[in-house]
């Protein structure tokens, strides 16, 4: 094309000659980076300051719950451009050849396991904690300076005060644990009898047949319990009474809809409510 141009012919008669689109000749690429507005940045800093353990998917749905709508792919090349992205670290499931219960209500598959914290002065302590696997609540915790059945206790307790005041029973109900000796000694399976729970224990080395709670405890110790250095048991109480609150009504769990634990638990009740009234109806 440049020598039939250099022949004197114009420079869209040699274009046409070459087969060349007439807008290819005069094209001009600009650069592609634009700018994201400042007032979308301002956004999403503000929710990755608030939760800086969410990731770009999280983020969006934070902002969509205020009513806003935005694109996830934003939400990320704002935060990539701002290095506010959390490191990606691709997870390797160990294949246990069993598959994990999937409970379709509340109150229906609970899973129970304890870990410990290191409170300073008072040295390591124990959570005890119950976990509804249905709706992800974390409906009942114990936090004891000692690790014994009569510590694990109140949590259960607990978990029924928030879920059955008024007869502290729910029978039926699968109750899952490891095989600690504060799950499986006769103490603690007459205390379960009294609920009417159904207990069950993992197979013994395969604490992924608990993932529900596993996964729970990484994310309680990655987003609640690692930011602080406690200094005493009492310390840890505050924070971790914090964090019950905070998971619970404030938290959203992408395994739910990015709903919090209390939201999917209320909309569990609803469609109870409407089934009972359908019946009596």
């Amino acid at each position: 094309m440049i020598a039939m141009a250099n022949e004197g012919l114009s420079v869209n008669k040699a274009g046409a000659l070459a087969g060349v689109a007439h807008s290819s000749l005069y094209y001009n690429p600009g650069p592609r980076f634009v700018a994201p507005k400042p007032e979308a940045v301002s956004l999403v800093k503000h929710w990755c300051m608030a939760k800086p353990a969410y990731g770009y998917r999280r983020i969006t749905a934070m902002i969509r719950r205020q009513g806003l709508k935005v694109n996830h792919k934003r939400v990320h090349r704002i935060m990539r451009l701002n290095g506010w992205l959390k490191p990606f670290h691709k997870r390797y499931r160990k294949r246990t050849g069993k598959t994990l219960p999937q409970p379709i209500g509340s109150n229906e598959f609970w899973q129970a396991d304890m870990t410990k914290i290191w409170c300073g002065v008072d040295g390591w302590c124990y959570l005890f904690n119950i976990l509804d696997c249905f709706d992800r609540s974390w409906v009942g915790y114990n936090f004891a300076t000692t690790c014994a059945t009569a510590d694990n206790e109140p949590s259960v307790t607990a978990a029924l005060q928030s879920r059955s005041p008024e007869t502290m029973q729910l029978p039926g109900l699968v109750f899952q644990s490891d095989n600690g000796g504060q799950y499986t000694s006769n103490r603690f399976e007459r205390f379960l009898k009294l609920a009417g729970f159904v207990h069950e224990t993992i197979r013994k080395k395969t604490p992924e047949d608990n993932a529900f709670i596993e996964s729970f405890h990484a994310t309680l110790k990655t987003e609640y319990i690692w930011p602080h250095d406690f200094e005493s048991f009492q310390h840890a109480s505050q924070v971790i009474q914090d964090a019950f609150n905070d998971y619970n009504n404030e938290r959203i769990h992408s395994a739910i809809g990015y709903l919090t634990p209390a939201e999917k638990y209320s909309q569990f009740l609803q469609k109870e409510l409407k089934e009972v009234s359908v019946k009596l109806c």
